[in-house]
């Protein structure tokens, strides 16, 4: 096996080739997760019975004693073609990583690979397991999507918001502090095991030009309600995060919030909106309302 550590330039042009292109595989998300969170990154090509793969690997605090190959969100092993068998691509994925350990003398604490349908038939081993995302398919105009494919409490809850006056825009630099502070108390709130850093945070809010939009809806009192996140490439778009405050959860905010980011993805001709992985059935329900399908995502470890 042929293994080639790129510059951010060669990674980003071979990502080009890649059947599967999403925000986190990009040097830019690997640059903004080293500076706000430490550690070591290598975006590797690994050549496989004359087949390429990329493989970013995250290493040394905080990410364990040996490498991952995602940090918050995608961002395992990825061929630069297409395999029509997904138990052949998953076999040459362990291979990958198992000449990684061997170059690199430290072991994989846990690989991710993007979405795909393939995943749900695959043979996993123990250490193996499929986690879900939903993707909302954007091949429908705005108007067939709110109609036909929203279910009738999002449509409801989008009408209540438009009535109420709420306003949803892009926040201004002055506004990034109030943000923060309704996403940090929502993911407190919801007794999440991770909450965001303002350093990431606000370094992602300084890069528009690389595809970060943040979000604000705001009450007729011009006051912030509901914030989210979304990330966008030149094919998909991502909703990283969200915060509201509960006091006024019935005002169809949240909602108004990602129809608006659903509507500028449709703007800029994408295929699709990923509306994210949840750690309760509960979220994946209200989810499901927006007419998101189901997407397998392959975890585990050697």
């Amino acid at each position: 096996m042929k293994i080639i550590k790129l510059t951010d330039e060669e990674w980003d042009f071979c990502l080009t080739a890649a059947h599967y292109k999403c925000f986190f595989y990009t040097s830019f998300w690997k640059n903004q997760i080293i500076k706000n969170f430490g550690g070591q990154a290598l975006l590797i090509k690994c050549e496989v019975a004359s087949k390429n793969w990329l493989v970013p690997l995250y290493f040394g605090k905080p990410w364990s004693q040996g490498f991952r190959t995602s940090s918050i969100g995608y961002g395992g092993p990825i061929p630069l073609f297409h395999i029509h068998d997904p138990d052949l691509e998953l076999k040459n994925i362990r291979n990958v990583l198992t000449e990684l350990e061997s170059k690199y003398k430290i072991s994989c604490k846990g690989f991710t690979t993007y979405p795909s349908h393939d995943w749900a038939s695959v043979t996993l081993k123990n250490k193996e397991f499929l986690s879900f995302t939903q993707i909302l398919s954007l091949e429908k105009d705005p108007t067939y999507l709110f109609e036909k494919v929203f279910s009738g409490n999002v449509r409801t809850s989008i009408r209540r918001a438009q009535k109420e006056g709420v306003c949803v825009r892009l926040i201004y630099p002055n506004e990034v502090k109030v943000a923060y502070k309704l996403l940090v108390e929502t993911q407190q709130t919801v007794k999440s095991t991770y909450v965001t850093p303002f350093s990431f945070f606000s370094s992602l809010f300084e890069s528009a030009s690389n595809g970060v939009k943040v979000w604000g809806a705001f009450s007729q009192l011009n006051e912030m309600v509901a914030m989210s996140m979304s990330l966008f490439t030149e094919l998909d778009g991502f909703h990283l995060f969200s915060g509201w405050d509960r006091r006024l959860g019935k005002g169809g905010a949240n909602q108004a919030i990602l129809w608006t980011m659903i509507q500028e993805a449709l703007k800029l001709n994408l295929v699709s909106f990923n509306l994210g992985e949840s750690p309760s059935e509960l979220l994946n329900k209200a989810k499901s309302r927006w007419g998101g399908n189901m997407v397998p995502i392959l975890k585990g470890d050697l």
